[in-house]
């Protein structure tokens, strides 16, 4: 957390980390919200990041 504030305030803009706006109690409600139906955003991104993590590692390994 330290690191990303870090990095946050490094670059430009500058910006912190929206997870610093919750207590640890807040962060373990909003990790029970985004595996419920209703929140399908994170569904969405789990399902792309597991089709597309052959051409996301090749990608990375490139570098």
């Amino acid at each position: 957390l330290v690191r990303s504030i870090i990095n946050g305030l490094a670059n430009n803009p500058k910006f912190v980390p929206s997870m610093t706006l919750y207590d640890n109690r807040g962060l373990q409600l909003f990790e029970k919200v985004t595996y419920t139906d209703e929140y399908y955003i994170n569904r969405c991104e789990i399902d792309i990041l597991n089709k597309e993590v052959d051409q996301i590692t090749e990608f990375i390994s490139s570098d």
